[in-house]
């Protein structure tokens, strides 16, 4: 009985069993990308830092001293760029461009003081619009910032104080 080789029922049900555990292995699937919530909020923020700097720019080339309020707004956009996962390389006095909406000429110290002022209430905006809450506490922090009175180089990020 060596030479009978008819399909037997056990092979048969074995074969269906292998077929299906097969067919059960895990497919590969792709976590779907979903976008930032807090994206453009994020980037407004870096853009109104952007144009800060570069008010401080026109500020500094006038011959005003702004160390000081330079370094806060280039530690918040480090931050800010930071949340977002870019490059965050400390942007030196020259490397600091103004956002689009920035005047071109030289601005004087109440003109950056009232830029500061008024991104106060756009920032807490977006602090309590954010849907992370790493996200609303920069924007928050930055807002505290902003509107704490006198020079802000206390309010400095990553280091230093108490």
């Amino acid at each position: 009985m060596s030479g009978d080789r008819r399909l037997t029922r056990r092979a048969v049900l074995l074969g269906a069993a292998a077929t299906v555990v097969a067919a059960c292995r895990p497919k590969e699937r792709r976590p779907i990308a979903h976008p930032d919530p807090d994206l453009a909020a994020v980037q407004q923020a870096i853009a109104g830092e952007a144009g800060l700097l570069g008010t401080l720019s026109a500020l500094t080339a006038a011959g005003d001293d702004t160390t000081a309020e330079r370094g806060v707004h280039a530690d918040h956009l480090i931050a800010l760029k930071k949340l977002l996962g870019a490059d965050a390389a400390a942007p030196g006095p020259a490397s600091a461009t103004p956002a689009p909406s920035a005047s071109p000429q030289p601005a004087g110290r109440k003109t950056y003081d009232a830029a500061v002022a008024a991104s106060v209430p756009r920032l807490q905006a977006a602090a309590l619009a954010a849907r992370r809450g790493s996200t609303a506490a920069l924007l928050a922090s930055v807002a505290a910032s902003h509107a704490a009175p006198g020079p802000r180089a206390g309010a400095r990020f990553g280091g230093g104080g108490s």
